[in-house]
C-alpha cells in the first residue's frame, strides 16, 4: 500500500483551476493519493447551494453587527494569551485586554488542584497597564509574569480587577529535564478568522491537547492595524490562547504603511503586535519581540522577521545558534526559503541566512507566506538544492517546510521546486511536531484531522539500528512498527536498513520498506526499489513505482514502461509521476502509452512529460489528448497546442472540443480555434457557442463574431444565425 504521506517529488497533490478574468488559466492538477489506494482524486468544483422546492421565500436578512460594536471591550477581561519570556520551567506571561475602566489590573496564580481548594493559596502578581487606540477603539491593555514556578507543574490563574475576572485557567511549566512533548505549528490564518480558521485551530488542539505551545508563522491577519480582525484571531482560539502558550513571528501583513514627520510612507510593524504580545526582547536593537529566541527543553526556537532588516539579524543569529546547547532546533520565520507557490521566490533570503542554517545544523524550518503547502528532505550545505537530494548524514540537513491555515489559497507552481518532497494546494493544515529525546516527529494534519504527510527526524544512529533489528525479528506487532517508524525517518543510514528489509518473507514489511523508498529522491533508493518493480505484491510494487519515479531519468525507461502495463492502477499511477522529473523526446512513446490508459491519475501526469517534445511526436500527443474525456487532460493540451498553433490539423479534433462537457475546455477550444483563423470553419461553431450556457463561453464567442463580422448583435444566437445565412448566399 503507498503511504499517503508519501509524496512524489515535483508533487503529486496537484490543483489549479480554469479561468481567472475571463481568461485561460489551466493550472496542475490536484491529485492526491488516498491511504488506502493511492488513488488520484480529482478535486470538482460543487456550486452554490440551490433552496430546495417548497421552501420558504427569501427574507430580507438583519443588518450585521458593527465592528465598533462586535469587539467593543469591557471591564471583563479578554484577548487573553499566554506566553513566556525566560526560562519555561519556572514561568510563563499574560496579556489581556480591558475597556478603559479598568486602570489598575492583576492576575491570581495558584498551584493547581484536584478540587476547589487551590483558592486558598492562591497570589497576587500586579500587571502592567497601558492605553491603546486602534483606528477602531480605545482600550487598556495590561500584561504580567509569573517568577518562581516549579518545573513541570500544573497551575491555575485568572486576570481581573478585584471584580470582574477572566475564568480560571490551566497550564503546565516545562520539565526541568528533557521529557516527550509537542507542539503545533500553523501557516497564515490571514483571512475568514472567525468563520474558517477557527475550526482549524480547534482540529488542532482536538489532536495535540498537551501541546506545549502553539507557533505562528506570520500572516495572523490580513490588515494589521484592523482591530476588528485582530478580535476574529483572538475568537478563533478563544481559551486555549490563555492556556497554551502562544508563539508568533511577523509576517508582511502584520505591516502597514505609515507617514513620516517628512512625508514619507515608510512600513511598520502593527501597533497591535508589542502590547497585545509578551515575547522575548533578546533580539537585535529595534526588533525586539519580532526576532527573538526560547527556549523548551531540549528545543530552542528562534523567531526571525524576513520582512525588514534581514541582513542585520545574520550576526545575532550566528550568535544564538553558537551558543546553542539543545538538542533541536526550530526556526520560524514568514517567508519561505524555498517556495511553493507560482511565481514566487526569495532568492536574497536563500542567499543570507540558508548557510548560516547549513553551518549550525538547524533542523527545522517553518514558514509560510505561499499559501501552499511544500515540505523538503533534509538539505545542507553539501547538497546541490536543485537535484532534489533529501539528506546528507544522519545528523546534518535542515527540513524547510511552507504551510498554510487559513481559507486563503494560491496555486502551486505548475512544476513544483525539486526540493519539495510534499506539496499541496487549496487545503488548511496545521502540524503537530513530537519531539522525544532524539527522536522528532513530523505530522500535516489537514483542516478536517486527516494526516496529509509525515516524517521523522533521529539524532541516534543507535536507535536507528535497534528498529530495524525489531524489524526482521520479534513479534509481528512490533516488527511492523518498527518498519513502519524506520520508513518515515530521513537519515543516510536508513537507507542501508530499509534494504535489508525489502528481502523480508513479511509481505507487510517489505510494502513498508517500499514505501519508505519513496521518500528520497535518489539514485540509491532508485535502485533498491528496482529490485520491487516485479514483486508479487501490488502493494510493493507502488511503493517501488514511487521511489523509481521520484530519481528516474530516460535510462529507466523501460522498467517505467512495464509499471506504465501493471495490471494494478495505483501501481501505474505511481510510475506515471515520472514524468515530473523526466521529459523530452526520449518518453514521447510513454507518454502515449500513459495517455491509452484507463485510470485518469495516469492521463494528467503522462502530460506533464511532454516539455522538450517537438514536431510529429508532440502532434500525435496532443491530438490523442485534445480528445480525452478528462477536462484537464484535454485542457492541458488545448494551453500547449495554443502556444505551438500546429495548424489545420487541430481543427476537427477542437471544433469536437467545443462539445466537452467541461466549459473550461470548451473555452480554451474556442480560443484555441480562433488562433488558428480558419474563419470559414468556425464561423457556425461560434455561432453555436453563443447558446453555450457558460457565460465565459458565450462571451468568447460573441466577442469573436463582433470583431470578425464588425456587426453588434450580442448574444442573439437567432440573429446571428440569420446573418451567416446572408452571407452564404
Amino acid at each position: 500500500m503507498i503511504d499517503p504521506n508519501v509524496v512524489a517529488s515535483k508533487g503529486t497533490a496537484f490543483s489549479g483551476g480554469w479561468r481567472a478574468n475571463g481568461r485561460v488559466r489551466l493550472g496542475a492538477l490536484r491529485c492526491v493519493l488516498s491511504p488506502g489506494l493511492a488513488t488520484v482524486i480529482c478535486a470538482l468544483h460543487i456550486g452554490s447551494a440551490v433552496p430546495a422546492q417548497g421552501s420558504a421565500p427569501e427574507v430580507e436578512p438583519p443588518p450585521r453587527v458593527a465592528d465598533a460594536v462586535l469587539h467593543r471591550p469591557s471591564p471583563v477581561p479578554d484577548r487573553i494569551v499566554l506566553s513566556w519570556v525566560g526560562d519555561a520551567a519556572t514561568g510563563r506571561a499574560v496579556t489581556w485586554r480591558t475597556s478603559t475602566d479598568v486602570n489598575r489590573a492583576f492576575a491570581e496564580i495558584a498551584p493547581a488542584e484536584s478540587g476547589p481548594g487551590f483558592l486558598k493559596q492562591r497570589r497576587r502578581v500586579d500587571a502592567v497597564t497601558r492605553p491603546f487606540k486602534s483606528a477602531l477603539l480605545t482600550c487598556h491593555v495590561h500584561s504580567t509574569e509569573f517568577k518562581d514556578l516549579k518545573p513541570a507543574t500544573k497551575y491555575v490563574y485568572r486576570v481581573g480587577d478585584g471584580r470582574n475576572f477572566s475564568e480560571w485557567f490551566q497550564f503546565r511549566t516545562a520539565a526541568a529535564a528533557p521529557e516527550p512533548f509537542s507542539f503545533i505549528y500553523f501557516g497564515d490564518a490571514q483571512t475568514d478568522l472567525r468563520s474558517m480558521w477557527s475550526r482549524v485551530v480547534r482540529q488542532a488542539w482536538s489532536d495535540a491537547p498537551k501541546a506545549a505551545f502553539m507557533l505562528h508563522a506570520g500572516d495572523l491577519v490580513n490588515r494589521a492595524e484592523s482591530d476588528a480582525e485582530w478580535g476574529e484571531w483572538f475568537g478563533a482560539g478563544g481559551w486555549l490562547n490563555g492556556m497554551i502558550p502562544v508563539v508568533a513571528t511577523p509576517g508582511n501583513h502584520e505591516y502597514a504603511s505609515a507617514k513620516e514627520p517628512d512625508g514619507r510612507r515608510v512600513r511598520r510593524i502593527t501597533g497591535h503586535w508589542a502590547p497585545q504580545f509578551t515575547f522575548p526582547a533578546n533580539g537585535p536593537a529595534g526588533l525586539e519581540e519580532t526576532v527573538y529566541y526560547l527556549d523548551y527543553q531540549n528545543l530552542r526556537i528562534i523567531s526571525l522577521n524576513s520582512n525588514e532588516r534581514q541582513e542585520e539579524q545574520t550576526a545575532w543569529l550566528e550568535q544564538v545558534l553558537s551558543k546553542n546547547d539543545r538538542t533541536w532546533t526550530v526556526i520560524t520565520f514568514h517567508h519561505p526559503i524555498f517556495s511553493t507557490a507560482k511565481g514566487r521566490d526569495n532568492p536574497t533570503l536563500r542567499e543570507i541566512w540558508k548557510p548560516v542554517f547549513d553551518r549550525h545544523r538547524v533542523d527545522l524550518v517553518l514558514t509560510g507566506h505561499d499559501h501552499t503547502y511544500g515540505r523538503t528532505g533534509l538539505i545542507g550545505a553539501e547538497t546541490n538544492a536543485s537535484t532534489g537530494t533529501n539528506w546528507r548524514s544522519a545528523a546534518a540537513g535542515t527540513v524547510y517546510v511552507v504551510s498554510v491555515s487559513g481559507p486563503k489559497m494560491y496555486s502551486l507552481d505548475r512544476t513544483p521546486r525539486a526540493e519539495m518532497l510534499s506539496v499541496a494546494e487549496n487545503t488548511q493544515l496545521y502540524q503537530i511536531i513530537s519531539i522525544d529525546g532524539p527522536l522528532l516527529r513530523y505530522e500535516a494534519h489537514t483542516a478536517t484531522g486527516d494526516v496529509h504527510d509525515a516524517f521523522v527526524l533521529c539524532k541516534d544512529e543507535a536507535l536507528l539500528a535497534k528498529l530495524a533489528r525489531e524489524a526482521t525479528s520479534g513479534p509481528e506487532a512490533q516488527r511492523h512498527q518498527a518498519a513502519k517508524t524506520l520508513s518515515l525517518v530521513c537519515s543516510a543510514k536508513t537507507l542501508e536498513h530499509l534494504g535489508k528489509l525489502l528481502a523480508s518473507d513479511d509481505v507487510k514489511v517489505r510494502r513498508v520498506a517500499a514505501t519508505g523508498l519513496g521518500r528520497f529522491a535518489q539514485a540509491s533508493a532508485r535502485d533498491l526499489a528496482l529490485r520491487l518493480a516485479a514483486d508479487s505484491d501490488a502493494e510493493v510494487r507502488r511503493g517501488a513505482a514511487m521511489a523509481i519515479a521520484r530519481s528516474a531519468t530516460a535510462q529507466q525507461a523501460d522498467v517505467v514502461q512495464r509499471l506504465l502495463k501493471d495490471s494494478d492502477a495505483d501501481v501505474r499511477a505511481a510510475a506515471a509521476a515520472f514524468f515530473l522529473n523526466v521529459q523530452g523526446p526520449e518518453v514521447a512513446d510513454l507518454v502515449l502509452i500513459a495517455l491509452d490508459d484507463a485510470n485518469v491519475a495516469v492521463r494528467r501526469l503522462a502530460l506533464h512529460g511532454i516539455d522538450g517534445i517537438e514536431g510529429e511526436a508532440l502532434k500525435r500527443i496532443l491530438l490523442k489528448a485534445v480528445a480525452d474525456p478528462d477536462g484537464e487532460v484535454a485542457g492541458m493540451a488545448i494551453k500547449r497546442l495554443s502556444g505551438d498553433k500546429l495548424g489545420d490539423g487541430f481543427v476537427e479534433p477542437l471544433t469536437r472540443a467545443v462539445k466537452h462537457k467541461s466549459p473550461g475546455v470548451r473555452y480554451a477550444s474556442l480560443l484555441a480555434l480562433v488562433q488558428i483563423g480558419d474563419r470559414e470553419k468556425l464561423m457556425p461553431i461560434l455561432i453555436e457557442a453563443v447558446g453555450d450556457p457558460d457565460p465565459e463561453v458565450q462571451g468568447a464567442a460573441v466577442g469573436t463574431l463582433e470583431r470578425w463580422s464588425k456587426k453588434r448583435y450580442g448574444f442573439k444566437a437567432d440573429k446571428w444565425r440569420q446573418w451567416y445565412a446572408e452571407q452564404k448566399k
